[in-house]
């Protein structure tokens, strides 16, 4: 049964790779704005208490002030949300063709990302 759930979330894993993919295309490559789920969960989910926060505030500057920062830091927060979804998904595809748990595929999928390299002088790569 064990097997089984491996093999569940490398498909699983194959689908949030996909998906986040998809994500990134759409939102950076493609000139017309494509709808993606990643996106708006990570607008909203940023939105919201910058909202808050500026309903709270009288004078018009303040909450101009704030409010500009809110698509700066969503850009920045949709970045990072893509990178941890790709860590995550490739983990869960790499989970079934290593031969410990989660966190040795975990390891091993952010030992491969672009952001790993180069490697730090003296240090052989982690494969």
């Amino acid at each position: 049964m064990a097997g089984l759930g491996r093999w569940a979330g490398f498909v699983l894993g194959l689908v949030i790779v996909g998906a986040t993919f998809s994500s990134v295309v759409g939102t950076i490559v493609l000139p017309k704005g494509v709808r993606s789920l990643i996106s708006f969960a990570v607008w909203r989910a940023i939105k919201q208490p910058f909202l808050a926060a500026a309903g709270r505030m009288r004078r018009y500057e303040s909450k101009d002030r704030l409010l500009g920062l809110l698509g700066p830091v969503s850009l920045l927060a949709l970045l990072g949300a893509w990178l941890l979804l790709f860590l995550l998904g490739y983990a869960l595809v790499l989970l079934p063709l290593t031969g410990g748990g989660f966190t040795t595929a975990l390891r091993l999928a952010g030992s491969c990302s672009p952001s790993a390299w180069p490697p730090r002088p003296g240090r052989a790569p982690p494969w």
